[in-house]
């Protein structure tokens, strides 16, 4: 799948360093989490792995979500950025 970008997504230009990569199964289901992901998101990987995406996402990307996943089963991947809220509901800069 893609990475998550913890900024604006397009509303800001993109930057790597902003960006965490995450493993996911077919449904959206977090299967695999970084140190990385842990110090953005503010999750240990005890309580992300499991979580469904679109949690971790701001509104309207959550709803992008079915369509991201889709596109992946089709084209076999996707690449794009999301904007991502932490733990405690913020969205990550």
């Amino acid at each position: 799948m893609g990475s998550l970008d913890v900024g604006d997504g397009a509303r800001r230009r993109f930057d790597v360093a902003d960006a965490v990569p995450l493993l996911l199964d077919a449904r959206g289901v977090v299967t695999g989490w970084t140190r990385d992901a842990e110090r953005l998101f503010g999750y240990v990987a005890a309580e992300a792995v499991g979580k469904d995406l679109a949690g971790l996402l701001t509104v309207g990307d959550a709803e992008r979500v079915p369509d991201v996943l889709e596109l992946c089963r089709r084209s076999g991947g996707w690449a794009g950025l999301l904007s991502a809220r932490r733990k405690d509901g913020t969205r990550c800069r």
